[in-house]
């Protein structure tokens, strides 16, 4: 396959409106947002910019009155470009995966305004039964491109597509590089994580995960020794660990003593 074919399979991107008037901490896997996110899209070329003009025939009427509310309000949505580069199908799986975490407001599960469940086509949007009715005699005698005959039907993403997006997301590549996280979200994560209780199989993928593996202050357990028991830190990590439990200690024992 040519250069220029590889450029133009992979010109998709997927983008996400949102509301300058909610400022907080929205995040879902690697994506974090410091504004309530209320559209999540794909595209190419300047899609992204397609809901802000003022002759488009809406169908999405949730999407269009809170832009309008936006602009009311003087401002503008904000737009951000979360993923680059990506060809049709890796662009729809990550559409799906954002809509999916941060849920949909005519299902009640988020904040979204989406009314599918992304990808192609109108997956996953509610109707009304007069609706379904006149889409049904329409399509009464055509091939219906649902079920086994959908786009992505038994589709996942293959690892090289993973890869590729977890690339286009990882390090300075991700729209939250060099943003702090605020000291309120850390509070709201630390108290849904608070008293959480690990499955044993859950304890037992994770004692695996780090097996073998060189903690970034280094330490005496059995994950910083090789199988004859010989240390594989250096010195410099454990001097860093041993002032790291001094000042512990020395911390714990003044709360203490207050």
């Amino acid at each position: 396959m040519s250069n220029i074919a590889i450029e133009e399979n992979n010109k998709f991107y997927v983008y996400v409106y949102l509301d300058p008037r909610k400022p907080e901490e929205y995040s879902y896997d690697n994506f974090r947002f410091e504004y309530e996110p209320f559209y999540v899209g794909k595209g190419c070329n300047n899609r992204y910019k397609w809901w802000l003009r003022n002759n488009i025939k809406w169908h999405n009427l949730h999407f269009r009155n809170k832009i309008m509310a936006i602009r009311k309000s003087k401002g503008e949505p904000i737009i951000e470009k979360v993923v680059e580069n990506l060809s049709n199908d890796e662009a729809s799986g990550v559409e799906m995966t954002l809509i999916n975490g941060f849920g949909r407001r005519d299902l009640g599960t988020g904040v979204l305004c989406n009314l599918t469940a992304g990808g192609d086509g109108s997956s996953g949007r509610i109707v009304s039964e007069e609706v379904r009715r006149k889409i049904s005699e329409g399509n009464k005698g055509k091939s219906r491109n649902v079920g086994k005959n959908h786009l992505r039907y038994g589709k996942s993403n293959t690892l090289e597509q993973k890869r590729k997006i977890s690339e286009a997301t990882s390090g300075e590549k991700n729209h939250n590089y060099g943003k702090p996280m605020r000291d309120e979200s850390k509070e709201k994560m630390r108290k849904a994580l608070c008293g959480r209780k690990l499955s044993e199989e859950h304890k037992r993928n994770i004692r695996i995960g780090i097996k073998g593996r060189i903690h970034k202050l280094g330490c005496m357990c059995c994950c910083c020794r090789n199988k004859r028991g010989e240390q594989i830190v250096s010195e410099e990590i454990r001097k860093k660990q041993s002032d790291a439990r001094k000042r512990w200690w020395k911390q714990r024992r003044a709360t203490t003593s207050d």
